[in-house]
């Protein structure tokens, strides 16, 4: 049986491809260190800043979870209401 290719060939093919995959990364890795990472982040700040402190405290701290449930729902309702407009 006779091979399709060479030891050469299949070394320059895998070195392409080692660079393909370097450059996809290094693609993504800025994708996500500028865009993604501040999008995030900007988010979350303005999750944690849209509802006022009491209810934010009564949704992480209080004793009942109805109480914690209540409140998270609220954040989110507000949430909502802040991204649509």
């Amino acid at each position: 049986m006779t091979d399709l290719l060479t030891q050469e060939q299949i070394d320059a093919i895998t070195d392409a491809f080692a660079k393909l995959a370097d450059a996809i990364r290094d693609v993504i890795q800025d994708l996500v260190e500028k865009v993604i990472k501040p999008l995030v982040d900007n988010l979350i700040s303005y999750f944690k800043s849209f509802s006022n402190s009491r209810v934010k405290h009564l949704a992480y701290h209080a004793k009942k979870y109805r109480t914690r449930k209540k409140n998270l729902h609220r954040m989110q309702k507000d949430f909502i209401r802040l991204l649509s407009g």
